[in-house]
């Protein structure tokens, strides 16, 4: 997503000043690509095979990363500054740590709803994993849920048995499940569906914060008013 990438951008000139040269993924190439660069960055398994291919042939060093949730991002900017022998801006490091402790004080607070505090997802691999990661640091109680992949009967049925449980997935699993849940779109399979708020990512600290919002607002809610966001 562009606005992932955007998020990428950002949080590598706050927390390194360094500069995102270009993508492969998202409106990039591979000629982008070939142009010197410190480190490569790897967000998908699928890209590893390029990531070792172009560090045989230009020397380029490459790092897999994870950047969802705050320890994720701050563990993330560690890692590159480690292997470029630089350091994390602390004042930005600061600030994702502040934000981790609040998120545990949170957590320690009185039980808003008296009853199971569910996330479901439906989500490429990647970003389900991510997803995974800012879903432990609230305790949440995790569902995978099956992909346009799978069987489209087993998908059905997986996803009728989501019961007021704030879903993570792609459009098509959004209109599968009920209205008992609150729904959050962060996945795009139908052709032609445009992303307009690119300054709303899922991965890094904003993506974060933007999963605390629905999750804060998922445990007050009544269980009967349950509806849709994007």
């Amino acid at each position: 997503l562009t606005s992932d990438l955007n998020e990428l951008q950002r949080l590598l000139k706050s927390g390194l000043d360094l500069q995102l040269k270009g993508s492969f993924s998202v409106g990039g190439s591979i000629k982008a690509l070939q142009e010197p660069a410190s480190i490569n960055l790897v967000l998908r398994a699928e890209a590893l095979p390029l990531a070792k291919a172009l560090e045989e042939v230009y020397g380029t060093p490459y790092l897999a990363i994870s950047p969802y949730g705050y320890a994720g991002c701050l563990e993330m900017l560690e890692q590159i500054a480690s292997r470029l022998g630089i350091e994390v801006k602390t004042s930005f490091a600061k600030e994702l740590k502040t934000k981790q402790r609040q998120l545990r004080a949170l957590g320690r607070g009185p039980r808003l709803r008296p009853r199971r505090h569910v996330l479901a997802i439906a989500a490429p691999e990647h970003v389900r994993c991510g997803i995974h990661k800012m879903g432990s640091a609230v305790n949440a109680e995790m569902i995978d849920l099956p992909g346009p992949a799978v069987d489209e009967a087993k998908r059905i049925k997986a996803a009728s048995e989501v019961q007021d449980a704030l879903v993570y997935g792609d459009a098509q699993t959004l209109d599968l499940v009920d209205d008992t849940n609150q729904k959050v779109l962060v996945a795009f399979p139908k052709q032609n569906y445009p992303q307009f708020a690119t300054h709303l990512p899922i991965m890094g600290e904003r993506g974060m914060d933007r999963f605390v919002e629905h999750w804060l607002y998922y445990k007050m809610r009544p269980r009967q008013e349950m509806a849709s966001q994007v």
